[in-house]
This record gives C-alpha cells, sequence and structure tokens, in this order.
C-alpha cells in the first residue's frame, strides 16, 4: 500500500523551474537572432544547466546570457523590446550615442527570465576578445533540450578567464565548476587555450582560474602556469585587492569606460585590481587618458555655458 505522502506529486523545484523557462525562452531568441542576421551564443546556465547537467535545474543563474554579433546588438534590442522586455539604465541620450560597452541588460515580462545580451564579452582596454570570431567558432552542443550553440570548448575556458578577470574573481565558483564538467565532457586543446588567452591580454587570469581547477582535482597542462617573477607579484598583489572590489562605486569618484558608459565597481578596481589583471602594460595609462578627456570636455562644456 502507497502512503498518502509518498503518492502526492513532488513540486517541481525552483532549479528546474527556471531551466523551463529558458528553454522555452531560448526558442524566442533564437527566431530573434535569424530574424536581425546573426547567431545567438548562449553563456553560463542558459548553456550549462542543459548541456553539462542534463537540464535538471542544478545550474541555475539571474538571467539568460547571449552573445551576438556586434552589429547585430541594436536590431536585436529592438526585437526584444517589441516582446515586452525593457532596455534598464540606458537613456535616449546613451542609445543615440551607442554607449553600451559590453552588453545591455534586459528587464523581463512576467513569466521569463531577464535577458543580459552581450555583443562584447570583456572590458576594454584591459583585454581584448573578438566577438565575430568566437561565434564564428561556435559549436552546437546536444543536450536534452536539443542543439544549444555555444563557445568553442577552448574558448569557453578563455571566456571563463575573462569573466571572472572582469569581476575581480568576486564570484567564480560556479563557472568554475562549469569547466570542470566540460572538461569531464570534451578534450581541450590547452595550446590553442593558452594563446587566445595570451592575445586577449588573459594570461594571468587563465592561470588563477587553472589554480580554481587544481583545486578542484583537475591535472593540467605546465604552460598553463606562469612561473615569470612579475606574474607571481602581480598574484601576490591580488591576494590583498581582490576581496575589496565587491564594493559599489561612491558618488564622488565617477569612472566612466571608453564609451564614456559609468562603470559599477570601486575606483580600486579599475585603478589597481584589473591593471594587475591584465597583460597589457599600457592598459592602464590608456584608461586613465579617456578619463582626463572625459573631465576635461565636461569643464570646456561648463565654461562655455558660463560665456
Amino acid at each position: 500500500r502507497v502512503s498518502s505522502a509518498a503518492a502526492k506529486p513532488t513540486a517541481p523545484s525552483r532549479g528546474l523551474l527556471q531551466s523551463l523557462v529558458i528553454k522555452a525562452q531560448r526558442q524566442t531568441l533564437d527566431e530573434i537572432g535569424r530574424a536581425v542576421g546573426t547567431d545567438v551564443v548562449y553563456l553560463k546556465a542558459a548553456w550549462a544547466d542543459p548541456v553539462l547537467y542534463g537540464g535538471r535545474g542544478e545550474r541555475t543563474g539571474t538571467d539568460v546570457d547571449v552573445l551576438v554579433r556586434p552589429q547585430a546588438f541594436w536590431p536585436f534590442a529592438e526585437a526584444l523590446e517589441a516582446r515586452g522586455f525593457r532596455l534598464i539604465d540606458v537613456g535616449p541620450e546613451d542609445r543615440a550615442a551607442d554607449h553600451v560597452a559590453t552588453a545591455g541588460t534586459f528587464e523581463a515580462p512576467p513569466g521569463q527570465m531577464a535577458v543580459d545580451l552581450h555583443r562584447n564579452l570583456t572590458y576594454a582596454p584591459w583585454f581584448e576578445l573578438d566577438s565575430d570570431a568566437m561565434i564564428d567558432r561556435a559549436i552546437a552542443y546536444p543536450s536534452i533540450d536539443g542543439p544549444i550553440l555555444s563557445l568553442s570548448p577552448e574558448d569557453q575556458i578563455v571566456y571563463a578567464a575573462a569573466h571572472q578577470a572582469n569581476h575581480g574573481f568576486a564570484f567564480h565558483e560556479k563557472q568554475i565548476d562549469d569547466v570542470v564538467a566540460l572538461l569531464r565532457m570534451r578534450p581541450i586543446d590547452w595550446d590553442v587555450v593558452v594563446s587566445r588567452a595570451g592575445t586577449a591580454h588573459l594570461r594571468l587570469a587563465l592561470a588563477m582560474v587553472g589554480d580554481g581547477l587544481v583545486a578542484r582535482g583537475v591535472s593540467l597542462p605546465s604552460g598553463l602556469v606562469l612561473s615569470d617573477r612579475w606574474g607571481g607579484l602581480r598574484r601576490l598583489a591580488l591576494r590583498r585587492l581582490v576581496e575589496p572590489v565587491r564594493t559599489v562605486i561612491g558618488r564622488r569618484f565617477p569612472l566612466h569606460d571608453l564609451n564614456n558608459v559609468p562603470l559599477p565597481y570601486s575606483a580600486q578596481h579599475y585603478l589597481l585590481v584589473l591593471p594587475l589583471l591584465s597583460d597589457r602594460l599600457l592598459a592602464l595609462p590608456v584608461f586613465l587618458a579617456a578619463q582626463f578627456r572625459r573631465q576635461g570636455l565636461r569643464a570646456l562644456a561648463h565654461i562655455g555655458g558660463r560665456r
């Protein structure tokens, strides 16, 4: 005899419900992509849950992250808005001047998840990944939901380094776990990974992702480790700086990126953490020059207004 408690159907978990919502939403996003002429490459949980974890809702996220070709960003944005999504934190003036740096977050209508629409995956001038090239290399992974387009295995690892570097390694556990799961499924050409990370100025970030993989029992090639003295000094300094970058930027020190987009983290993040993470020696001077230029233009505009 089956007890009434055992016979009672179990409610689906929150993660599973999210997985089902994203599955339906991928169809909408793919339709938009075909209409505006871009592939839609799924990132993080939108790819990892169905491909790496069987679509059981074990890998959750706060939004649906996708990468599209840069030239298709605004047509894609308009198509999302026509379906009830709302681009937040970007006003009409910003839109006219194309002031979206790497991504735009779209608030979702009821019953759907927010969309984080990427046209770039790195913060300039610190790091540099070619979105079109990564989309060209993207592959369709088999999953319980059918084929899902995402970054190639090597690009997944480089992107993990880029994403963690963008945020100063302030949060990264889920994405490192995704890489571990990927390594169990797919062979990796580590020479390609190291080469692409080097081109993107992400070698130190890749080595730090490697630390997380080793801590999870992954055996890595020696070429992934940075053994030079400068790399060691940068790591030592970062251990003292990563934790404080979780703070939000204060009004007294507003910094902007190269496209004049307000930046969300503390000044320490952009003046200390990113320069240490980036292999690009001139990144900090380029960034500071943009800040001084912006302040100079504001001063000139103020003087002109007084006249």
